[in-house]
């Protein structure tokens, strides 16, 4: 329009551009060889903005992998403040929170988790040299079983919630607690891609315990012959020798120590015995034969 002889006036009422804008943009043309005369055509190169050089950034690629190996590079320095490690990397508190918010790290309360004692740390170490070869084909074939204690409205970990100081005995802010809930155990199991019916240990009643004491006393009666025998033969090759062993004569008697059955809990737990005839042959057995 400035080369067809249109005044700055009449482009400022179409355009709605500034009078003075219009006049740095004729100059910058101008001074970039435009001349409305002889070259009337107007380039992107004529009125393009030039590169500007900007603010200098300060906090580089490098100066962020630096304030991220102070806060990572060990356990203490995943508890130092943001002052703390401001102070050792010579910028703001503020500086560094950005840095490790905008790459996902969060101030948070630390795991807990019991330490490992050598014996475990060797167990787990031989399990998994034992195990590095196999095949998710090989894996397929395993079931994991696991139990765990529930205790009705109780909620395990720790909890916030946002509330004003004015607020401590707002009812949306309480969270009740029962001096007395109502505790089980779960049991489960599962294979690479099924799931066996789970099972919740109720308290064991009294003639759930009697059955158990006859059903055992019945089994015991039926082995004590062949118990009695590996018994009698054991103690004459022990107590064999030239003189006879001072003392009274041992008599036997079928306990546990001699290879009789006797369960381990007496207080209605989960022992072997109910773990044998509540889950073992009803459930984990028919479980693995469908899988």
């Amino acid at each position: 329009m400035k080369a067809m002889g249109a005044t700055l006036d009449y482009i400022e009422n179409i355009t709605q551009i500034k009078r003075r804008n219009l006049q740095y943009i004729f100059s910058k043309a101008r001074s970039r060889g435009w001349d409305p005369v002889s070259r009337p055509l107007i380039l992107d190169g004529y009125i393009i903005d030039a590169p500007r050089t900007g603010r200098k950034i300060k906090i580089t690629r490098e100066f962020e992998l630096r304030i991220i190996k102070k806060a990572t590079s060990d356990r203490y320095g995943r508890e130092k403040s943001s002052a703390y490690i401001a102070a050792e990397c010579g910028c703001s508190a503020k500086t560094v929170w950005r840095v490790l918010r905008r790459h996902g790290y969060r101030k948070t309360k630390p795991t807990r988790k019991p330490c490992l004692s050598p014996e475990i740390k060797e167990a787990r170490l031989q399990f998994a040299l034992r195990y590095q070869y196999w095949t998710i084909e090989d894996w397929k074939n395993v079931i994991w079983t696991d139990e765990t204690g529930v205790v009705l409205g109780h909620r395990r970990g720790g909890y916030r919630l946002w509330r004003l100081a004015s607020e401590k005995v707002n009812k949306k802010a309480i969270r009740p607690r029962f001096p007395k809930g109502t505790e089980f155990m779960f049991w489960g199991a599962f294979s690479y891609d099924r799931k066996s019916p789970c099972h919740i240990w109720k308290p064991e009643t009294v003639v759930q315990k009697e059955a158990a004491k006859r059903e055992l006393k019945a089994i015991n009666d039926a082995i004590k012959p062949e118990l009695q025998k590996a018994w009698e033969l054991n103690t004459g090759m022990r107590r064999l020798g030239l003189r006879n062993k001072p003392g009274r004569k041992p008599q036997f008697r079928i306990t546990e120590a001699n290879g009789a059955f006797e369960r381990t809990s007496q207080k209605g737990g989960i022992d072997w015995y109910r773990y044998l005839t509540t889950i073992l042959l009803p459930i984990l057995i028919p479980f693995g034969v469908e899988c």
